[in-house]
């Protein structure tokens, strides 16, 4: 995590991102992007499934006949390059809703979504987050009766 600066919560091991109903992703390497891994799925309850999966059930099951393949897969992913002399930075993260207000307002479980958000904003504006929006206040110096 590197990547996203030095918060002391990204240093831990045990650090929980939320990513329900998430795949994986697999990235070529052979291209003018650097690859650089973000988030990564525990090995201890994870595996990959390529072959169909059967809607109808409430949860699957690893199965070693269906080349089920356990694993540690990337989640999040950030892709670098240089182009026409600035770098381009782009997130790829194979859970659209990790940044979505349930996520970021869950109370069941302690997660760092909303500092990874905030991290991922940072990153992408070289540390000149957050934006101030802010404006100084209108001085109305004009007073008119008529």
């Amino acid at each position: 995590m590197k990547l996203l600066g030095n918060s002391p919560a990204f240093q831990q091991d045990d650090i929980v991102i939320s990513f329900s109903g998430a795949g994986s992703i697999a990235g070529n390497a052979n291209n003018d992007y650097h690859i650089t891994p973000l988030i990564v799925s525990n090995t201890a309850n994870t595996f990959k499934r390529t072959a169909p999966i059967d809607d109808s059930l409430r949860t699957a099951v690893f199965t070693p006949e269906l080349n089920d393949e356990r694993g540690a897969f990337p989640m999040t992913v950030a892709l670098t390059r240089e182009h026409n002399g600035r770098q381009q930075r782009i997130i790829v993260s194979a859970d659209a809703d990790f940044m979505s207000n349930a996520e970021l307002l869950r109370n069941n479980i302690r997660t760092a979504n909303f500092l990874f958000t905030t991290e991922l904003f940072r990153w992408f504006t070289y540390g000149l987050f957050p934006v101030d929006t802010s404006r100084p206040p209108l001085t109305d110096s004009d007073l008119r009766i008529s």
